[in-house]
């Protein structure tokens, strides 16, 4: 049995902010690495050290720490297709390629949308992906009001790209997906080249990475 590891002198501890403590650590590092008793060390938004427990409270002063309670402690996911409006709609529309499905069509429900509802929409699909580990997402573009999901997104603390409404300009989506169409819905995003040219690098500024 080896002996215990002397405590690191003060002069060798180095504060961190944050000591998730007491988790299965699962690394995705190049060597795959996996700590059955691990933790990581946080200093301000960024990851100083991951490793053993025993070491890091060894080597470091946290300011806070959390117990994960022999939980998985993983890197985040990211969603790179998620419509975030729509999850207000879960369960309305039996299938969106079929416009006898529901006594709503899935484009006029769509049409619908108002501005303070896609910022709510966006503020609960926000809440539920950190709750299931994903802290990036792309919004592919089927926002109207890409300001008030932004501030939501902002709110609750995601990364995300978000992209102009609808760029359509050809008609085939809607021969393979009949209910995407409706006067309603092409009054308020048309198919139109020139609209969707004009849209393309309005979200430039917002989703430049920091």
């Amino acid at each position: 049995m080896n002996p215990p590891m002397p405590d690191s002198s003060p002069a060798d501890r180095r504060p961190c902010d944050l000591l998730i403590r007491n988790g299965q650590i699962i690394t995705m590092d190049a060597e795959r690495r996996v700590f059955g008793s691990g933790a990581v060390a946080i200093v301000g938004s960024r990851i100083a050290e991951v490793g053993r427990e025993a070491d890091l409270t060894r080597r470091f002063d946290a300011r806070r720490t959390v117990d994960a309670g022999g939980g998985i402690v993983h890197p985040s996911f990211i969603d790179a297709h998620n419509h975030i409006v729509h999850t207000s709609c879960r369960g309305v529309f039996g299938s969106i390629h079929d416009t006898g499905s529901s006594p709503v069509n899935f484009a006029d429900w769509k049409a619908g949308v108002t501005e303070d509802d896609e910022a709510a929409a966006t503020a609960l699909a926000s809440v539920e992906m950190l709750r299931c580990g994903f802290t990036m997402f792309i919004e592919p573009g089927s926002l109207f009001s890409t300001a008030a999901a932004a501030a939501a997104i902002e709110r609750v603390g995601l990364r995300a790209l978000v992209a102009p409404l609808y760029l359509w300009d050809r008609r085939e989506c809607f021969d393979a997906m009949p209910a995407l169409e409706s006067p309603s819905l092409m009054a308020r995003a048309p198919i139109d080249l020139d609209r969707s040219l004009a849209q393309l690098d309005q979200e430039l500024h917002r989703n430049a990475d920091p």
